[in-house]
């Protein structure tokens, strides 16, 4: 018999201290109509509250990324304070004594990923900014790529039930690494590094050993990997270079499902006609007109150390309400 374990799926939440802005991000979001990034309080708010009056719903949290606009200190502090501050509102408890939203009182485990946003260095967007390791110590390694994690619950007194995460950082070492893609009519740049990750041999044999070891450790509870960038990405300002040696991992290592980011849109697929499903949700505040802002429920279920079936829950923002949305997939 079969038991579900759900996680809260965030990402791309894309938070910023301020409005600043600066020259070449203006002219990429006009020349190319990209949708402005950094988040709105109100959805902010919004989401905080509904995490907090649906709790029971899930039993951990995923943020796969892109936690900040940008890795300035400022930036990953007001990204941090969204989950990680002391609530002072006992009638509120989604909100801070300054009335800024948080998800703290969940009181649920919380997984963290950097993605390429949380990488950039300000304000010229070079990538393998080590500021978000000291801004999220309490919970990404400093200087490393690879984190391992599990959430439990128990069913009854007798029987626990548990999900090993192991978490992959994918983003660019140094800007040379990116390959051609976005190039402005201004500046004749090539920006295609600012929305590409790669998945460096070492880092995929990273992930490996500590899957392996995670297993070892708990060997009773499925395995699933969560990385920012979104597999078989053919967009090239989007794309996980070369990605063949990560796709490789997924089917050598049995893992059941990947859950990523990054693109701001929903998207479930079958990753090289493995049994591994790649899920991709929204970003609840930066999505574009034609890719509803929301977020996902991932429901496992599991029978010993088997993921037996995946089930995607997706939820939109529609005006002052959060919803429950059946996209097709």
């Amino acid at each position: 018999m079969s038991e579900r374990i759900s996680l809260l799926h965030l990402t791309d939440l894309h938070f910023e201290s301020s409005t600043k802005a600066f020259a070449i991000k203006d002219q990429i979001q006009k020349t190319y109509r990209c949708s402005k990034s950094s988040y709105d309080l109100e959805d902010a708010t919004m989401l905080a509250n509904w995490a907090w009056v649906n709790r029971v719903q899930y039993d951990a949290i995923l943020f796969t990324g892109d936690m900040a606009e940008t890795g300035h200190i400022d930036d990953l502090n007001t990204a941090l304070k969204y989950f990680d501050s002391n609530v002072s509102d006992n009638e509120r408890p989604w909100l801070l004594a300054d009335d800024f939203p948080t998800i703290i009182n969940s009181s649920k485990n919380i997984f963290v990923l950097p993605g390429n946003h949380d990488r950039f260095h300000h304000p010229n967007r070079y990538p393998n900014n080590k500021k978000f390791d000291e801004v999220f110590s309490d919970y990404w390694p400093y200087g490393k790529y690879i984190k391992g994690g599990m959430s439990t619950f128990t069913v009854d007194d007798n029987n626990a039930v548990g999900l090993s995460i192991v978490l992959a950082d994918f983003s660019l070492e140094k800007r040379e690494h990116g390959e051609e893609g976005l190039k402005t009519a201004i500046t004749r740049r090539k920006f295609g590094y600012y929305g590409q990750g790669k998945a460096y041999d070492y880092r995929v044999k990273k992930l490996v050993e500590a899957t392996e070891k995670i297993k070892d450790e708990f060997p009773n509870y499925p395995v699933i990997w969560a990385i920012h960038f979104e597999p078989l990405n053919n967009k090239s300002t989007m794309q996980l270079l070369d990605e063949s040696t990560f796709i490789d991992a997924v089917r050598d290592n049995n893992i059941a499902c990947v859950l990523n980011g990054h693109t701001h849109k929903e998207k479930t697929q079958i990753i090289d006609g493995t049994l591994c499903t790649s899920i991709t949700s929204p970003s609840p505040f930066a999505s574009s007109l034609q890719h509803k802002n929301g977020f996902s429920i991932i429901d496992f279920y599991v029978d010993g150390n088997e993921i037996v079936e995946v089930k995607v829950n997706p939820f939109i923002f529609k005006g002052v309400e959060i919803e429950p949305w059946n996209f097709v997939r």
